[in-house]
């Protein structure tokens, strides 16, 4: 159970990480503000939704068996580093490197999963 816990934190850690260097950006900062053509609310639901939809890794390796918990482990930390490792390309890039990096990220994240999983 604490194997699935530790899943679950990093999946909110690397959620937190992404959308805190993506929500400093000075254009995402004036999104919030109401400064722009889209609605803070409609940002923050964009922001979720992509969050939502590549949480699947997370979501297979919470399912993966109990004889699996060092994977789970692996993919966990690894996750949350890159996530720390992104956040200052996403949070000081220019327009085109933030949603580049951002895409960079999910990619690793895919990249990472069945590494993990093939880990015995």
């Amino acid at each position: 159970m604490k194997f699935k816990l530790i899943v679950g934190f990093s999946y909110l850690g690397s959620v937190v990480l992404i959308g805190a260097a993506l929500f400093s950006t000075p254009y995402m900062l004036q999104s919030l503000h109401g400064e722009t053509v889209e609605s803070p609310v409609e940002m923050i639901a964009s922001y979720l939704m992509f969050a939502f939809f590549c949480g699947l890794p997370w979501l297979l390796i919470y399912k993966l068996p109990e004889n699996k918990n060092i994977c789970k482990i692996f993919f966990s930390v690894t996750s949350v580093l890159l996530a720390a490792l992104f956040y200052k390309p996403i949070a000081n890039g220019q327009d085109f490197s933030i949603g580049l990096n951002i895409i960079f990220y999910a990619i690793s994240i895919a990249i990472l999963f069945p590494i993990s999983k093939a880990i015995k």
